[in-house]
């Protein structure tokens, strides 16, 4: 240090003590020697051999400007905030912030994004949505529902008038019925109000004969609140029997659903049908009873009794018409017309039902009717979860764009387990499993094998011998095939071994499990990386709240993909390719790798894999992504 403070003072006394050196010179060699004297000094360095024995030894302090220092704490802080985040929420979370930049969103995005997306309402609609919580609400509403119903035959028994004109528009109610059927109205009111904002569809809540039986007999009550005399208004709310009926099958199916992932005893499917069935009779003859009675006492001026209108409802449903009580007035034909037609219209249908299911218990194996078309029929041998993968796969609401039924036909008795998915709310009656061989003519006729849409036949994978299981394939499909050749229905067989897909070229597609994996491997020799990236793609899961480490959130994050396809959003229309890519990538974590384009010189559509960047985005372009899902691809559209 002193020999380069000496050569320093040399260069600035001038030429009496050494060269002569330019200012740019000097000051370079001083801000060298600075550096040099503020980098912290290494622990070897510090305790050598020679410093040990210096009394006056003293460790200088560590620079915070300096490099080592600044980079060292920037490690320390990179190892802290990874401990610290949860790698299973991170894309949630960074697409959260993203949102939150966006300043120049309207009032209404805002709101969309925070009912959606703020982890208080999330943790909200949890709790809403919850099965237990939702049965909860459908059976406090089912019995605020009987006791309006209920309230009613309570006004009807009334003997006095109230003495208001006109006639039909007010009723003698009193007040202490007419509080309790407000109190009925605002809660009806209420669950109304959840039910619409808590819905994925809010149309369909709108648009439903549920929503227009509450309006009929919800309004009218608010309204009596603001008038004179509101507390005679009549309202006819012994309808609010159908949503009864309504609510009486949802609690049904719910249940149902509760009863999939309990050890709870299976509910008899003839069983809910028999009290669907019972609910409707009797709603009709509610309904009947009831308005009859009124347009008698209002337009006739005769005061039937409960019982005597319920006797002329029951005569004529039973079309017995003795005659002794007839209608008198327009209105009560009316109704009596309306009440026949209804119960042409509904009760025919839900007997055949009922019939329907008693003639499947009593064949055994049932048969498919021409109400499940259309539907696919899937032949083999079939376990619990692979039926769930297979019915998660065709039935999902996302990718299903029309009513499809999926019918399993397997040669032996359908297991418990199967059973009670059969009676799954999740996905209604559209799932049916017949025992039969397809060898055998009848059980081919029964399950209404040439109106198919597709059939599949597939070999068990847990065969203990795979070859003599394909060869049993082989025959499942070639008798299929001959039933159903004049249908033209298109067969697809799932094998175990590629050599028997030479005895099945009579099926529309053949799929091997071991030549799938070659062809993984030998595109895994190609290109790095291939194999594990359409594995998961094809690996359909949902990702887990907490892992153990960090790589499995990573890798359940990136399994959870999928490819879909959508146009070009608004926002990278002529921009080019790469910009558009890093641009979505950053904004909403979707990753554009294809662009399928009309080619002028083939006047046709090409589908373009990661072109150059002087490529710009079309308005015409339609985009391939890898994403979680479809609302992903939707946000696009709001970017």
């Amino acid at each position: 240090m002193a020999r380069e403070e000496s050569s320093l003072n040399d260069i600035e006394r001038g030429p009496d003590y050494g060269s002569i050196s330019s200012e740019s010179i000097v000051h370079r060699k001083r801000h060298r020697i600075q550096q040099r004297q503020c980098r912290p000094k290494l622990l070897s360095n510090c305790f050598s051999s020679k410093s040990v024995n210096d009394p006056d030894l003293v460790l200088p302090a560590l620079d915070p400007r300096a490099k080592e220092v600044v980079e060292s704490k920037r490690i320390k802080q990179f190892f802290k905030r990874q401990s610290d985040v949860n790698l299973s929420t991170v894309r949630e979370k960074y697409r959260n912030q993203k949102r939150r930049e966006r300043q120049h969103e309207p009032l209404k995005t805002q709101m969309k994004y925070f009912l959606l997306y703020n982890s208080y309402m999330k943790r909200i609609k949890s709790i809403l949505f919850d099965k237990r919580t939702i049965i909860l609400f459908v059976y406090l509403d089912l019995v605020v529902d009987f006791l309006f119903c209920f309230a009613y035959f309570v006004e009807i028994k009334q003997i006095s008038k109230a003495d208001l004109e006109p006639a039909w528009l007010y009723t003698n109610r009193p007040y202490y019925l007419w509080m309790i059927c407000l109190v009925f109205t605002f809660w009806d009111l209420g669950s109304f109000v959840i039910r619409f904002f808590m819905t994925r569809h809010p149309a369909s809540v709108i648009f439903s004969f549920r929503f227009l039986i509450e309006l009929l007999t919800t309004f009218p009550f608010i309204v009596s609140t603001f008038i004179p005399n509101g507390q005679f208004v009549y309202v006819p709310y012994f309808v609010r029997s159908w949503v009864l009926l309504l609510r009486i099958k949802s609690a049904m199916k719910i249940k149902l659903n509760l009863q999939i992932k309990g050890e709870d005893k299976p509910t008899d499917p003839l069983n809910t049908k028999l009290i669907h069935l019972v609910s409707t009779l009797i709603v009709l003859i509610y309904n009947g009873t009831c308005a009859f009675q009124y347009t008698e006492a209002t337009f006739g001026n005769k005061d039937y009794t409960i019982l005597d209108s319920l006797y002329v409802v029951m005569v004529t449903l039973s079309t017995v018409g003795y005659g002794d009580i007839t209608p008198d007035n327009q209105w009560s034909r009316v109704i009596m017309i309306l009440l026949i037609i209804i119960a042409l219209a509904v009760l025919p249908t839900l007997i055949g039902d009922v019939c329907d299911t008693v003639q499947k218990r009593k064949e055994g194996a049932g048969h498919v009717s021409e109400a499940s078309t259309p539907f696919i029929l899937i032949v083999g041998s079939f376990r619990f979860d692979q039926v769930v993968e297979i019915l998660d796969g065709f039935l999902n609401k996302e990718s299903t764009k029309f009513h499809l039924n999926v019918v399993f036909l397997d040669i032996n008795r359908p297991t418990e387990q199967l059973k009670m998915m059969e009676r799954n709310s999740i996905w209604g009656h559209r799932v049916q499993f017949l025992q039969g061989s397809v060898l055998d003519e009848k059980t081919l006729l029964r399950v209404n094998a040439r109106h198919a849409a597709a059939i599949f036949t597939l070999s068990d994978q847990n065969a203990s011998n795979p070859s003599t299981e394909d060869e049993r394939n082989t025959v499942r499909l070639w008798s299929l095939y001959c039933h159903t050749v004049s249908h033209d229905v298109p067969i697809y067989t799932y094998n175990l071994s590629p050599s028997t897909a030479i005895y099945q070229k009579v099926a529309k597609e053949i799929i091997c499990v071991r030549e799938f994996k070659q062809y993984l491997l030998a595109m895994n020799c190609r290109c790095r990386g291939a194999s594990t990236l359409l594995t998961n793609l094809l690996h359909q899961r949902q990702p887990l709240n907490n892992y153990d480490e960090g790589w499995q959130a990573q890798f359940d994050d990136g399994s959870c993909n999928e490819i879909y396809t959508g146009k070009a959003p608004y926002c990278i229309h002529g921009v080019s390719f790469g910009q558009a890519s890093l641009y979505l990538f950053e904004e909403a974590q979707v990753v554009l790798f294809a662009v399928k384009t009309f080619m002028q010189s083939r006047e046709e559509y090409e589908i373009l894999l990661n072109p150059s960047n002087s490529y710009l985005i079309k308005e015409t372009d339609e985009c391939v992504y890898i994403a979680e899902g479809p609302r992903e691809i939707r946000e696009l559209e709001h970017l």
